[in-house]
């Protein structure tokens, strides 16, 4: 059934449907939760296949979206990873963890084997297709924001006699989701500098989750992903100005500063690394201006914290979780 919606999908591509391209992919959709969650001996092997077909499909789809214009709310195969659509396989990831839960003796082995199969793909598009400015790469990122949600639920849910296996599960899984951003942005050769700013965004506060989770690694991964992305923007030379790269930092002197607040001095370290990366990228007048535009950026979020922290506390943003964690340790200013 897959193969011949896919390859309606392949045709409908070649007319410029881009609405009926979408509604054929949650027809695929619906088989792939069907059978995933009936079950099915085959479901791997199911899986398996569509992601594959998928990959072949998303260079098509970029094309199309450069030839028709970039909409987040119409991105051809967007419902694969668009959060607002139900069927997103996100979702069906976090559905198998829910599912799972209560298996007292394997309560991982469905969302281990989906997991591996869902970063392979994504690893793979990464490495192998030309996204252009797809939206695609901004639905991408939502995606692995909301995997490392899934990963932290299942963390904190664990039993006593699992809670060691579900950590080295999140520990060996979620790194490779998150490679998805150095991989794609590194070999970009345009980048949209709202996509790079939401995968920094996206990356702190899965920093943030994890430093509440315990599991240094993936705050580790995320943040040098962070400067991964903000070199990758600065390589290409096409700064606007030089607070493009002070807003893709933005999220990480968040996690900066509540390093500060804690006395980290590890992750302070890491931190200063990352930033002492991304400033060997530029020379002279641009270095001062970049660098005073990432210290204007550090004072802007102390002035949030010491003036406006009640309004920006509830935030679902780095700030906001900045705000939190340190209202939750009594560290605000």
């Amino acid at each position: 059934m897959a193969d011949g919606i896919l390859h309606i999908v392949a045709g409908l591509f070649m007319r410029q449907q881009g609405a009926l391209v979408n509604m054929c992919v949650e027809d695929c959709l619906r088989t792939v939760w069907q059978v995933v969650l009936s079950r099915h001996f085959e479901a791997d092997r199911y899986v398996q296949h569509v992601l594959g077909e998928l990959s072949v499909l998303i260079p098509v789809a970029a094309v199309s979206e450069a030839t028709s214009g970039r909409n987040l709310m119409a991105t051809p195969l967007g419902p694969v990873y668009d959060l607002s659509n139900e069927l997103a396989m996100a979702y069906l990831l976090a559905r198998v963890e829910e599912a799972d839960r209560t298996n007292e003796r394997y309560p991982y082995v469905r969302l281990s084997k989906l997991g591996e199969q869902f970063h392979r793909h994504l690893r793979e598009i990464a490495e192998n297709v030309d996204f252009k400015n797809s939206s695609l790469v901004w639905h991408i990122v939502k995606t692995i924001e909301c995997m490392a949600q899934v990963y932290q639920v299942m963390v904190m849910n664990a039993s006593a006699e699992h809670g060691q296996e579900a950590r080295q599960l999140a520990q060996k899984q979620l790194p490779w989701f998150l490679a998805f951003t150095w991989v794609h942005f590194s070999k970009a050769e345009s980048i949209d500098l709202q996509t790079a700013c939401q995968a920094t965004e996206s990356l702190a506060s899965i920093a943030f989750t994890y430093m509440n989770v315990g599991i240094a690694e993936i705050v580790d991964s995320a943040i040098s992903n962070i400067g991964s992305v903000t070199r990758a923007y600065g390589k290409l030379g096409k700064l606007r100005s030089q607070y493009d790269i002070g807003d893709l930092l933005r999220p990480l002197l968040c996690v900066e500063r509540f390093a500060i607040a804690v006395g980290d001095q590890i992750l302070i370290a890491q931190i200063d690394h990352e930033v002492d990366e991304v400033m060997k990228l530029f020379q002279d007048d641009v270095r001062a201006a970049v660098g005073e535009a990432i210290d204007t950026r550090r004072s802007q979020i102390e002035d949030a914290l010491t003036e406006n922290w009640s309004r920006i506390i509830e935030r679902d943003s780095p700030e906001g979780m900045l705000s939190r964690m340190l209202d939750e340790r009594h560290l605000l200013p």
